[in-house]
């Protein structure tokens, strides 16, 4: 009697395959999930510069338009020096925009916040740059989302035939933060006035 011989079980040579197959797919897979979103971020970041650079654009328009005006009403002539004091806009540069300036609040929080803002870096910046005969004209204050996140800046200089701008960020939102400084090479050279003003940067 012929003895039977059992056939070799196959798991031994599937295991393997299984475990490559699986091991590839998730490589595959993580490839392509990892290539989505490195995508969807690198488009979320354009849009986002494409939404500032349009900001920026309509702040600029919006600060020549007011120029124009100001200089226009303030060469018409007036019969006499009140009716013009009264006539002529009391417009004042820099103009401060917020961007989401929902973040900070009509709270009492939010208005020391914008009161820090301005204390420690729109007058101590707008001083500075217009003693070195920079005519900034306004600045684009835009609030980080979450507290303790630095603000980004873009300040705005210009006459009425061309305009530069100027990016840096500062402070951190609702937290103790430092007056602005210029970031100069060497030792920076402070006018008297500036010094009396600021003696919390010249020190």
């Amino acid at each position: 009697m012929k003895e039977q011989i059992a056939p070799k079980p196959t798991e031994d040579v599937q295991s393997p395959k299984t475990i490559w197959t699986i091991t590839i797919s998730v490589v595959i897979t993580a490839l392509i999930v990892g290539s989505g979103i490195y995508l969807w971020g690198q488009y979320n970041l354009k849009t986002t510069e494409q939404k500032l650079q349009q900001q920026i654009s309509q702040l600029q328009n919006q600060v020549s338009t007011l120029q124009k005006e100001n200089n226009d009403l303030i060469a018409i002539e007036q019969p006499s020096s009140s009716v013009q004091s009264e006539s002529t806009p009391n417009t004042q540069f820099p103009v401060v925009v917020y961007g989401r300036p929902g973040l900070l609040h009509n709270s009492e929080e939010g208005l020391i916040e914008k009161k820090n803002l301005e204390e420690k870096l729109v007058h101590p910046y707008t001083d500075y740059h217009n003693e070195d005969g920079l005519n900034l004209v306004a600045m684009y204050i835009t609030v980080p989302q979450n507290i303790g996140e630095e603000y980004d800046i873009v300040a705005i200089f210009g006459s009425e035939s061309e305009y530069g701008t100027s990016e840096f960020g500062f402070g951190a939102r609702e937290q103790e933060y430092d007056y602005w400084e210029p970031g100069c090479m060497g030792p920076c050279d402070f006018s008297e006035a500036f010094k009396a003003k600021y003696p919390q940067i010249v020190e």
